[in-house]
């Protein structure tokens, strides 16, 4: 990770300067970015963003902040894309070894499950680990455009693997049935919060009519769909008597955050606590992993391999949050 360094100015960037103008310095310090280069992917010279840098810039303001604003949400959905795009070892973490524990229980024991909460707590990711380990163990993602019975059952034939024909509804149901019955599988359905009523009722009915472990994962969303809200109709009762286990993913554990950034050479107390403050925001843990490894690449343009707790602030100043 980090292969291609980045250069960087000198100066450490003013974490708290949350303005256009403080953001831009930002990406300038962490980039290594000149005014003229600024300019070159805003549509204005040198000398234009050096007086608005200044807040002098005679010209027409709110033209020359929108350039910049949309120059600096390129410049970002880049970087992002970039460090998605690289390459991790799933980490054993305590969130982590807790979905896994579970699933195991679910999955020998034929149990149903769900394990609920927001998003980048490593729900998918660790599923996607499970089963890899385990040949009987099969993951489902699901989405709005398979919302309905259709959608859903055709993405779990696709799961399993199997060659389903244009069928009616009770015909696919059936040979999804047929298929895992007597497996002792473990169907693990992820973002279920996407699916319709009925289509979350036929996989009870798989559930019932198999035997096999299922694992429903999703947000506070789905946790809501399956409870009916708390209301006691008996629908949605029969279906939450059959969630024996459930499991609530609210925030990372300051365990998950170690554990990824040790994994990631962090090592530092105070580092520690600054990712683990970040990894109470919205994205949670995917937040921490973007956050060490844009820091990696700002301490590469430093020459240095392990970057410091002045290299995560200038990340969260070039993503424009607050302290």
């Amino acid at each position: 990770m980090g292969e291609t360094a980045l250069k960087m100015a000198p100066e450490t960037p003013a974490a708290e300067d949350n303005t256009l103008r403080g953001k831009v310095r930002a990406a300038m310090q962490s980039r290594g970015l000149s005014q003229k280069q600024i300019g070159q992917k805003t549509g204005y010279n040198a000398s234009a963003i050096s007086a608005w840098l200044s807040a002098k810039y005679a010209g027409n303001n709110e033209e020359i902040e929108n350039a910049i604003r949309q120059w600096l949400e390129r410049d970002l959905a880049t970087v992002g894309r970039l460090l998605s795009e690289r390459t991790m070892e799933w980490i054993r973490t305590p969130t982590a070894n807790s979905i896994i524990g579970n699933l195991g229980i679910a999955h020998r024991a034929g149990m149903m499950m769900i394990a609920y909460g927001g998003a980048g707590m490593g729900k998918t990711i660790t599923c996607k680990q499970y089963a890899e380990e385990n040949r009987q163990a099969w993951l489902a993602p699901m989405s709005q455009t398979s919302a309905g019975m259709i959608g859903a059952l055709n993405r779990i034939a696709h799961a399993l693997r199997m060659n389903v024909v244009k069928m009616r509804v009770d015909q696919l149901e059936d040979v999804i049935v047929e298929r895992l019955t007597g497996t002792g599988g473990l169907l693990i359905i992820d973002e279920a919060q996407a699916l319709s009523w009925r289509a979350l009722e036929s996989i009870r009915s798989i559930y019932d009519r198999t035997g096999v472990g299922v694992a429903l994962l999703g947000n506070h969303i789905v946790y809501s769909n399956i409870t009916g809200g708390g209301r006691k109709d008996a629908a949605f009762a029969q279906y939450f008597s059959r969630l024996r286990i459930r499991i609530a993913l609210e925030h990372p554990l300051r365990g998950d955050v170690t554990a990824v950034a040790r994994a990631l050479d962090v090592r530092g107390e105070a580092e520690m606590d600054y990712l683990y403050k970040q990894g109470q925001r919205p994205g949670a843990m995917r937040e921490v992993v973007a956050t060490i490894l844009h820091a990696r690449e700002i301490a590469a343009g430093e020459g240095k391999q392990v970057p410091s707790l002045s290299h995560f602030k200038a990340t969260v100043a070039l993503r424009g949050w607050e302290e």
